[in-house]
C-alpha cells in the first residue's frame, strides 16, 4: 500500500502516521505529500523523515510531488531533484479535466521519470499515455472515486492499449472504502461496459505484482514465487 499523506500540520502528525503504518504490520510506502493542505514537506521535512525510514524495513518513504498544474516548473524541478538525491520514488496527482498537459510538460523539461506513479489521469491523451509507457512510469486508477466525482471514465483500458500496466487505488476512504476487492469489481465493470477488454486475472495483477512494481518493490513482494530446489 502507498499512503499518499498530505495532511500533516506538524512533525508529530508525520511521526504518528509512520507509527500507524508500522503498527499495521503490512508492507507500505509513506508518500509524504508536498504542497497539499497546510503542509509543504520539501527538503527539511522529507530529510527528517528519511532519517527514520531508511528503506530497510516494511515501511519505506516516497515523495508526493506537486505538478505543473499546482506550482511553477522550477518548484517541480527542485522537488524531482530532491527525490533523485534521496533515492525516493515519487507520486503525482494529475488534473482529470483534460485541459492540462502534465505528462508532456514534464517530459519537455526532462522531469519524466520511471520512478513516478501518476494518479487518475482520466483526461490525458493517448499520446501522453504512450509517453508514460516510453518512460517506464506507472499509473494508478481510482475507479470508485473517479466515477463518483465526475472525473470521466477510468483510463484503465486506454492505459493497457498504450502499454502501461495500471494499478488500482482507493484515493478517498470515506467515500469509497478501503476494500480493494470492491475497487477491483468497479474497475472491471467500468471497463467491461466500454469494451469488455479486461480479464479477472488483469485485476488481480493490477493489485499485486503491478502494484509492487509501481512502488519499486517487485523484487521483495507482490507475487508468490516457487523456491529453487537445492541440488
Amino acid at each position: 500500500m502507498l499512503d499518499w499523506y498530505h495532511v500533516a500540520q506538524t512533525h508529530d502528525h508525520e511521526d504518528a502516521a509512520v507509527a500507524a503504518l508500522r503498527d499495521a504490520r503490512g508492507r507500505s510506502v509513506f508518500c509524504l505529500g508536498a504542497g497539499w493542505g497546510t503542509a509543504d514537506p520539501v527538503d527539511a521535512d522529507i530529510r527528517r523523515v528519511r532519517a527514520d525510514l531508511t528503506g530497510e524495513g516494511p515501511v519505506t518513504l516516497a515523495l508526493g510531488l506537486r505538478g505543473p498544474d499546482d506550482t511553477d516548473m522550477d518548484t517541480v524541478a527542485r522537488e524531482v531533484k530532491l527525490a533523485d538525491e534521496l533515492g525516493l520514488r515519487t507520486s503525482l496527482h494529475v488534473d482529470p479535466s483534460g485541459t492540462s498537459r502534465t505528462v508532456a510538460d514534464l517530459r519537455e523539461h526532462g522531469l519524466l521519470r520511471e520512478t513516478t506513479t501518476f494518479v487518475h489521469a482520466n483526461g490525458i491523451s493517448d499520446e501522453e499515455l504512450r509517453m508514460l509507457a516510453d518512460a517506464g512510469a506507472s499509473l494508478s486508477v481510482s475507479p470508485d472515486v473517479e466515477l463518483k466525482m465526475g472525473f470521466g471514465s477510468p483510463v484503465t483500458g486506454r492505459a493497457l492499449a498504450a502499454g502501461v500496466r495500471p494499478t488500482l487505488s482507493v484515493d478517498d476512504v470515506p467515500s469509497a472504502g478501503g476494500d480493494l476487492f470492491s475497487t477491483m469489481r468497479t474497475a472491471f465493470a467500468a471497463q467491461r461496459g466500454l469494451d469488455g477488454g479486461l480479464r479477472s486475472r488483469d485485476l488481480l495483477e493490477f493489485t499485486t505484482i503491478d502494484a509492487a512494481r509501481s512502488c519499486g518493490l517487485d523484487a521483495r513482494t507482490g507475487s508468490v514465487t516457487p523456491a529453487r530446489t537445492p541440488t
